[in-house]
């Protein structure tokens, strides 16, 4: 069992190339390029934005908005060093956000970012956004992307469908701890991840 319960509000986090990515700016997806964060051992995406204004998003409509706190995270890697800018927005109100300039290396990292919405704010869509202003010359390369009602970073929880605001299954997830007697190996814990 689980002490909390969760839901990834995101649909086809992996496949940053379906439709319900919008894409500007010139920004492409080459899915499945290359190998994922461990412990998943699920291929990536490559997103190609090298041109100005490049950006990909997602819009969801939570059934409520005001005052709520939502937390952003996604797994990234680059080629060479990069900066992109993740931001969580109201669709009806642009000033109503939080952005953040992601410093991406040559490794897998987690990046994450809190937004708490205006209290008066009313039920609109909420934006995940991934933008460049100059455009980034190298492949960067993305996976997991996650949007749940929280004020922290929750474990990852892959949706692949297209419910509503957590309505059909794949889209929740149980948080829970597991308590092991002895010390486990590197393999051991990824099994139990897993």
């Amino acid at each position: 069992g689980g002490s909390r319960v969760y839901c990834n509000m995101l649909d086809w986090t992996e496949d940053f190339d379906n439709a319900v990515w919008e894409k500007a700016g010139g920004t492409n997806v080459v899915p499945d390029d290359v190998q994922g964060p461990l412990p998943w051992v699920r291929p990536a995406d490559r997103l190609i934005m090298n041109g100005a204004g490049a950006e990909i998003f997602q819009a969801v409509t939570p059934y409520f908005v005001g005052n709520e706190t939502f937390t952003a995270t996604i797994w990234l890697r680059a080629a060479a060093p990069a900066v992109i800018t993740l931001s969580i927005e109201a669709a009806d109100t642009p000033d109503d956000k939080t952005e953040v300039d992601l410093n991406i290396t040559t490794e897998w990292q987690r990046f994450d970012l809190m937004h708490m919405m205006d209290p008066n704010e009313p039920s609109t869509e909420v934006i995940f956004r991934l933008k460049t202003d100059a455009g980034i010359p190298g492949n960067i390369y993305a996976w997991g992307a996650q949007l749940v009602r929280n004020d922290e970073a929750q474990p990852y929880a892959q949706s692949v469908d297209n419910g509503e605001d957590c309505s059909y299954p794949g889209k929740w997830a149980y948080h829970f701890f597991i308590v092991t007697e002895v010390e486990l190996t590197e393999n051991e814990e990824m099994i139990i991840r897993l």
